[in-house]
């Protein structure tokens, strides 16, 4: 297999020592040589908080000890998850043109980082493409192919280019009057159960009333007309899956099969999303019609007992 170059990693930082640490000895087997680190700051008046910045600072100063360019933003005060990750990723791509971005809790395999950066020299001149990502949460889906096409980014672990970040779009100003022309039903062609699902996540990311950023990476590939590439085996494995029950879906939590990935990939035929794929993987991790009668029955009861 033929060697190609490393590319630039990004590690998004917070408050946990003991995940920071299995994420930087699996990153050594990899041994970057460019390594951007954004931390997130404590929280104000949270003593844990900051004990395991400082722990996490540590650890990154020591246990990244091979040779190795770093760039580190530490931050005093606490963004919050929304601008902290879009700041660590300003930071890579006001440097880069293209790398690797993981968050505290992704320990990928030694594969990804070469899936990664095979489909980044492969595909890097070619927009249609917006990124490509080491998880898949579907174990059980054939594909003669080394990877499939998804309208759905996954960014638990995932590689992209700087012309992908551009269109990357922070205040969705046009979604007013996309929802008011119906966008989703007519030029995306949707079902009224996947509009309803995803008109509620945008109309909830327009107004700022959740914390969390990646709803503006699947809006903007949206708009764009740009597609995602997902490896046929699970590359990462999320310790936030097993650990947050509240905040994660248990049915989202998904090993890593010991069977390995193979080099050189086997590349699709032609540029276009898995539909059937796409299909299994909303109908498990979404399930639109028991998320719209759960809406319609809060209103209903909220309006009875108002």
């Amino acid at each position: 297999m033929k060697k190609i170059k490393k590319n630039p990693v990004l590690l998004l930082l917070f408050n946990r020592p003991k995940y920071t640490l299995q994420l930087i000895k699996q990153l050594r087997k990899y041994s970057p040589t460019q390594i951007y680190i954004h931390c997130d700051g404590p929280r104000e008046g949270n003593i844990s908080d900051k004990k395991n910045c400082e722990k996490v600072i540590n650890i990154i100063q020591k246990k990244i000890d091979w040779k190795c360019k770093k760039k580190i933003k530490i931050q005093r005060n606490n963004f919050g998850l929304r601008d902290s990750i879009m700041t660590g990723i300003d930071l890579l791509f006001k440097n880069e043109n293209q790398g690797i971005i993981l968050e505290d809790s992704i320990i990928p395999t030694e594969q990804f980082f070469t899936f990664c950066d095979h489909l980044l020299l492969k595909y890097k001149t070619n927009k249609n493409i917006s990124i490509i990502s080491g998880w898949n949460p579907i174990q059980n889906y054939e594909t003669k192919d080394s990877y499939i096409f998804s309208e759905l980014p996954q960014i638990w672990g995932w590689a992209t280019w700087k012309r992908t970040w551009s269109l990357y779009d922070r205040d969705m100003k046009m979604w007013p009057s996309m929802k008011r022309n119906k966008w989703m039903k007519n030029k995306l062609k949707k079902s009224f159960f996947f509009r309803f699902y995803w008109e509620k996540i945008f109309e909830d990311t327009y107004y700022k009333r959740t914390n969390t950023w990646d709803y503006n990476l699947v809006y903007s590939n949206w708009i764009n007309g740009t597609i995602s590439i997902i490896p046929k085996l699970n590359l990462v494995s999320n310790y936030d899956l097993n650990d947050d029950k509240t905040t994660h879906k248990n049915n989202f939590i998904v090993k890593i099969r010991k069977k390995k990935f193979k080099f050189p990939l086997i590349h699709p035929r032609n540029i276009k999303v898995d539909i059937n794929y796409d299909k299994i993987f909303c109908k498990k991790f979404y399930n639109f019609k028991i998320f719209f009668f759960n809406i319609f029955f809060a209103r209903i009861f909220k309006k009875l007992f108002k």
